[in-house]
């Protein structure tokens, strides 16, 4: 299958120096391909990184129902804790 080499001024080539598009023919060979089987070390890394991810999307989700409690209570005079809500286990369920 012919492949056609064409400049792309996008990507910073410069088209004023560079051949007319042309013809290519020959083989091309791909090597050093990533393993095919996942270690039980990469496995563990992967679940270590998701459980970080969870944990920050959960204290996220807390922190921004405290935020919006605060705002809510501050229409009625009542004081909060915000100490005390980011520690209520239920505030981060829906």
């Amino acid at each position: 299958m012919p492949v056609m080499i064409i400049p792309n001024p996008t990507l910073g080539v410069n088209v004023l120096n560079f051949p007319s598009p042309q013809a290519v023919s020959g083989t091309v060979s791909v090597s050093n391909f990533p393993p095919t089987q996942i270690t039980s070390a990469t496995v563990q890394g992967l679940s270590n990184q998701l459980q970080r991810i969870s944990d920050l999307l959960e204290s996220s989700i807390v922190e921004s129902r405290v935020i919006s409690l605060a705002i809510a209570q501050l229409n009625d005079g009542s004081n909060i804790d915000p100490e005390e809500l980011r520690s209520d286990i239920d505030l981060a369920m829906p």
